[in-house]
């Protein structure tokens, strides 16, 4: 599966985009691009946070290797061959081993809207499915202030199942945290 492309055209705006599987090349690439995506301080985990070389050469390492064995799904998006997005699901063990727990879209700022979000999330959940032994649903956390993505989400079948109260700190305060899933069996 590395490197194996899963779409390639051009969105509206011109551009032209591939979204593939990883290459163990790959790793500057993303170490560059989650730590821009961590400095913006949106809707995702990372506030800040650095990444380095290192860490991330060996995570794409582990990803590569659960690929493989069918437990893991990683896909990025390069727009005219730079860098511009990313996406991730990795399965449960043992009684959760069904369960495929979606790590999120995150697309460079100056290219969403553009519709590169939807073409990675249709052909995630198409791999998912397809890839990810013993996979029944699909789980997901968004924070509570970001409606676009929820309301997204809710569009691609997706259910909200709890939330969290208070169970995102920010620097200027707290989110909930909102917990969604999608059976695909």
């Amino acid at each position: 599966m590395e490197g194996k492309i899963v779409y390639q055209g051009k969105i509206k705006n011109g551009t032209q985009i591939t979204i593939r599987y990883p290459l163990i090349t790959d790793a500057k690439d993303m170490t560059e691009f989650m730590n821009t995506l961590s400095e913006e301080r949106t809707f995702m985990a990372y506030q800040g946070d650095k990444f380095y070389i290192k860490n991330e050469t060996d995570f794409l390492l582990s990803q590569l290797e659960k690929i493989k064995n069918k437990k893991a799904l990683l896909l990025f998006v390069y727009a005219d061959n730079k860098f511009a997005g990313i996406s991730n699901a990795e399965m449960g063990i043992l009684t959760e081993k069904h369960i495929g727990n979606l790590g999120g879209i995150s697309i460079d700022k100056n290219l969403r809207g553009n519709g590169i979000g939807k073409l990675l999330m249709k052909h995630m959940l198409e791999e998912s499915v397809e890839n990810l032994k013993d996979l029944e649903i699909l789980i997901l956390g968004v924070f509570s202030n970001n409606s676009l993505a929820i309301n997204w989400y809710k569009r691609l079948g997706f259910i909200e199942e709890g939330r969290l109260p208070k169970g995102v700190k920010l620097e200027n305060g707290y989110q909930d945290h909102i917990y969604m899933y999608k059976p695909v069996k």
